[in-house]
């Protein structure tokens, strides 16, 4: 398992045991992504996160320099790298809108919920 996957499974058993009833999977996918937010919003606030992206480019680059050598005659090959443009295009698209969404992700409701009732001072 993974650190963050342990760290979200940490806090699904804390509120299931605070609160004793199971949470849903939308409520426990909310929790994962939240986490994954929070990890990932540390390494996109550092010079790094730029270079992998430039790094993610330049694959899709390349392979549109590769398809713009092919011959038009060649047209299974050509067929062929365009679909690895494609997909190298649109892995980076989603990856970057995957990444953007975790880090806007909102604290899960049922984190919220339990804060408030272990924490009287909060609630009007």
């Amino acid at each position: 398992m993974s650190i963050h996957k342990d760290s979200a499974e940490m806090i699904i058993a804390q509120i299931e045991g605070a609160t004793n009833k199971a949470l849903t999977q939308d409520e426990k996918d909310g929790i994962y992504v939240w986490q994954k937010g929070k990890a990932l919003e540390q390494i996109t606030s550092n010079y790094g996160w730029e270079v992998v992206l430039e790094m993610l480019r330049d694959y899709v680059a390349t392979a549109n320099e590769e398809l713009v050598k092919l011959s038009p005659a060649k047209n299974k090959k050509v067929t062929a790298q365009h679909a690895i443009v494609h997909a190298l295009g649109k892995l980076y698209e989603n990856f970057v809108q995957d990444v953007q969404s975790a880090i806007s992700a909102e604290v899960p409701e049922c984190l919220v919920e339990l804060i408030q009732s272990q924490s009287p001072a909060l609630n009007p």
